[in-house]
């Protein structure tokens, strides 16, 4: 059988960076096709209240369009995973890491907040999987979404289409990306691509695809790269 193609239907930044992480940490570099199924367009959002607590980051698109917003620095940041942890320390913010979902995000942020010092700012794209400051808000912790970005679906390109009838490894980030990947792919015979899902949660809008579904073991970057090798 000839080597698995990796196609990658991420934004191209993150998308290159992945691969990158990929090659990095395992020493394997696969055929690689980028087609993103989604255009991040910035949005500028209101200031954040000077009393804020903390940021809460659930992606890297999210760091990166609040990042070229906003002044200060000085709003300490729970970030969903390390990759968007790294992401906003890069961007000059003193970051901590859930290491997992965005309930794990939840969770963190429950741990550490105090209700009574000011608000939690949820930073995210226009559309979310979870409503993280509502969450927050059922705890008593006062919280405000800022959308910093939306998310433009993107048709699958036509040498990305006809990946799909040969041996394809397709990283599934988010439930979104799913979503968008499932709708352009509907009637489509995937049964020789194996998707590689961050989550039970990426993988649900996918449940009608015939294509092989892996569920990494941690809902991480490193996760993936460990699912991924595997079939390498």
């Amino acid at each position: 059988m000839p080597k698995p193609t990796l196609l990658m239907i991420r934004p191209l930044p993150q998308a290159r960076d992945f691969v990158q992480a990929l090659s990095d940490q395992t020493g394997k570099a696969p055929p690689t096709l980028y087609s993103p199924v989604l255009q991040i367009n910035p949005i500028t959002a209101d200031p954040v209240p000077d009393n804020t607590q903390f940021l809460l980051f659930s992606s890297v698109n999210g760091v990166n369009s609040f990042a070229t917003q906003a002044q200060s620095r000085a709003i300490p940041a729970l970030c969903v995973g390390e990759t968007t942890a790294a992401a906003a320390r890069a961007a000059g913010f003193s970051a901590q890491s859930a290491d997992g979902t965005a309930q794990d995000l939840v969770e963190l942020a429950i741990k550490l907040a105090n209700p009574e010092k000011g608000p939690l700012i949820y930073v995210s794209g226009a559309i979310a999987a979870r409503e993280i400051d509502l969450q927050l808000a059922k705890h008593g912790i006062p919280s405000q979404r800022r959308i910093v970005y939306e998310q433009v679906a993107q048709n699958l390109s036509v040498i990305a289409l006809k990946s799909l009838k040969t041996n394809t490894i397709i990283p599934i980030s988010s439930p979104n990306t799913a979503a968008i990947f499932a709708a352009q792919t509907d009637g489509i015979d995937l049964s020789s691509v194996t998707l590689v899902c961050i989550s039970q949660n990426a993988a649900t809008p996918l449940r009608n695809s015939n294509a092989i579904q892996i569920i990494a073991q941690t809902p991480t970057r490193a996760g993936m790269i460990a699912a991924i090798s595997r079939l390498l």
